[in-house]
């Protein structure tokens, strides 16, 4: 599986990426960083695909509001950039959906009760803590949930 997973990644044919149990639980991480979706400042990080499977590549903290920058070069077999938002703003932004097109790559935003990826999509819609979801949850993720 993580070997089809990451000849699909390399070949620009990306899977849900927020569908991983890997992703989810790093994730979770993430957002406590930023206080479960409750601070306004932003978190980051490139979500990396390689034969041991899906890894963060945290970007350094800034401290800004409502924004996250990185300066640097992307790190290679990069797949996705994910990153959190104030609860009150679950939806990618204009500028999430412009680097997203620019890099070729989807962005996630994360808060404390929805994943939703670039393209307006809600990937995850409710509790979604690594372990605290309900049993039917897999079924959903990935689907396009309006």
């Amino acid at each position: 599986m993580r070997v089809l997973m990451l000849v699909m990644a390399l070949s620009g044919q990306h899977a849900e990426v927020a569908c991983s149990d890997a992703v989810l639980t790093q994730a979770w991480v993430l957002l406590a960083e930023a206080r479960y979706g409750q601070s306004t400042r932003e978190h980051a990080a490139f979500v990396v695909l390689d034969e041991r499977g899906y890894s963060f590549v945290a970007w350094p903290y800034g401290g800004s509001e409502y924004a996250a920058h990185y300066k640097g070069t992307i790190p290679e077999h990069t797949v996705a950039i994910i990153h959190t938002h104030p609860n009150a703003y679950p939806m990618p932004s204009a500028e999430d959906e412009t680097a997203a097109q620019r890099l070729g790559i989807p962005v996630y935003v994360i808060t404390r009760t929805m994943i939703s990826r670039t393209g307006s999509l809600r990937v995850w819609d409710g509790d979604w803590k690594p372990g605290g979801r309900p049993g039917d949850a897999r079924s959903t993720c990935g689907k396009v949930l309006q």
